[in-house]
């Protein structure tokens, strides 16, 4: 599974940090996980878009959509800290 990341370019972090964050998405979702930068996610979208649209698979996207983006969602709202107010 992809997961996009960003960082503020001012963060504190490091390859130790990208590493930790990797192994606990994995742990959560039972599966590999590959970190992948947002400007690496729009190149490689464009190329197939462009290049290999006919490998595009609506279903896959729509599983993706519709099952493990929800179940995303639930697990990094454990990882936020509650909100004041």
């Amino acid at each position: 599974m992809d997961v996009l990341v960003t960082v503020a370019p001012n963060a504190p972090w490091t390859l130790w940090d990208l590493s930790r964050m990797r192994a606990e998405l994995e742990s959560i979702f039972g599966r590999e996980v590959d970190l992948v930068d947002k400007k690496a996610l729009i190149v490689d979208q464009r190329n197939v878009l462009i290049h290999a649209y006919y490998e595009i698979e609506i279903e896959r996207i729509w599983a993706l959509a519709q099952q493990d983006i929800p179940r995303l969602l639930e697990q990094l709202e454990k990882l936020m800290p509650p909100e004041e107010g």
